[in-house]
């Protein structure tokens, strides 16, 4: 009768706690998904602390007096034990046991991560691009396993210096721009010191194809000799967006920016309770829809979001439709993404539409990179997706051999 008990007061705090979490959208106040993650985690803390008490209870027996609270106290240590843990582990990444890493990663990419895009101190609205760097900026960046220095100069662009008429410019998201890494141990650094040849390095986080190649008119490429074009797969939206709006970006509201940078910082609050809470919960669900497809989830690292020849040829057509074929010198195309789709062929499939469909127009400008049995897992942070100075190190190397190649026939 007592666990009956147990169990009708679980099901209605359940209930009470959805309850609260619908009312709570219905106010339309910007912490609102916020707040309703911490009724996710009091829901899961409750069930877990139920099932945690009556385990205890019946490991222990029957209590009496003073001995009553003792089962209380215990599950308080155990689920407190499990939050120091999971912190730990969240600070320690290669510490995190391997059925548990998806788990986080999905909890750090959506819950933890500071969005460099979304810092007010280092983006600033634009009409044209939505944002880009905040120009003559001094402070740094930081997430779990990273703590680098945050420069730009008043071109806006990551470095101290400034190249008038760049001999390379490399357009690239996060990966180009050296997210997790010093200004100069990013590839475009790295190059520029082993080349011989004044960088600009352009790379903006989340750019797609079509905005990298909108910024480019802002910079003066009448002295290059190189375009370095980097692609990641998450351009593709972007990318098809553009061609479906007759090859113009659909750019949204400064209102729209500091919502997304509100969101990003209460989402990255810390609460008690949260890293056990949160990580568990996605495990629970994850294994529940190996079963049966219950629960839904927001994209992660593993996701598709086409096939790798839809994204090539919606890349293509992209370069084409931004007029870069006018472009005299050479575009090195190379593909960065994240350790889960190191080897996916992207360059490949860029390489056959370059060769036997775009032959008339780019064939003579265009050389494809590929990185695909260059970089390993051990060249990327652990819980991070980002390239670490060993893999900025590795980029930099290979462009290199091909920029020497090709250096003589480059305008």
């Amino acid at each position: 009768m007592k666990y009956l008990k147990t169990f009708t007061g679980l099901i209605i705090a359940i209930l009470l706690f959805e309850l609260a979490k619908a009312l709570i959208v219905r106010t339309g106040i910007e912490q609102a998904f916020f707040i309703n993650t911490i009724f996710g985690s009091l829901e899961f803390l409750t069930v877990f602390y139920l099932i945690v008490l009556l385990f205890i209870r019946v490991c222990i027996g029957k209590t009496s007096g003073k001995k009553k609270i003792l089962p209380h106290s215990l599950t308080l240590v155990v689920i407190s034990s499990l939050e120091i843990l999971f912190g730990y582990w969240l600070n320690h990444p290669r510490t995190i046991p391997p059925t548990l890493k998806h788990s986080f990663e999905y909890y750090y990419d959506y819950y933890d991560c500071r969005q460099l895009q979304f810092q007010s101190d280092k983006t600033i609205y634009d009409p044209l691009l939505f944002y880009r760097l905040k120009p003559g900026v001094q402070s740094n960046f930081a997430n779990r396993e990273f703590n680098h220095s945050w420069v730009t100069n008043k071109q806006g662009e990551r470095r101290a210096g400034f190249a008038a008429r760049p001999e390379i410019i490399c357009l690239g998201d996060s990966y180009t721009l050296g997210w997790g890494v010093e200004e100069f141990q990013a590839f475009p650094s790295i190059l520029e010191r082993d080349a011989g040849m004044s960088v600009w390095n352009a790379g903006v986080p989340s750019y797609g194809t079509a905005r990298e190649l909108l910024q480019l008119k802002n910079i003066d490429s009448s002295g290059a000799r190189f375009l370095i074009v980097q692609y990641c797969e998450n351009d593709y939206e972007e990318n098809q967006s553009f061609l479906n709006n007759h090859s113009t970006l659909k750019i949204s509201s400064a209102d729209k920016l500091e919502e997304l940078r509100e969101g990003n910082y209460w989402m990255t609050r810390y609460y008690p309770g949260k890293h056990f809470s949160l990580v568990a919960t996605f495990w629970v669900k994850k294994h529940i829809n190996r079963i049966r497809p219950v629960f839904k989830f927001s994209p992660d690292r593993h996701t598709r979001t086409a096939s790798v020849k839809e994204q090539a040829s919606v890349f293509m057509k992209v370069l084409i439709n931004s007029g870069l074929h006018r472009f005299k010198g050479k575009i090195v195309i190379i593909c960065i993404d994240n350790p889960y789709k190191i080897q996916n062929g992207f360059i490949d499939e860029v390489d056959k539409l370059v060769k036997y469909e775009y032959a008339p127009t780019l064939l003579q400008n265009i050389v494809t990179v590929s990185l695909d049995s260059v970089l390993s897992e051990a060249d990327y942070y652990r819980l991070d997706p980002h390239l670490n100075p060993r893999g900025h190190e590795k980029v930099a190397s290979v462009l290199k051999k091909v920029l020497t190649t090709h250096k003589d026939s480059a305008n």
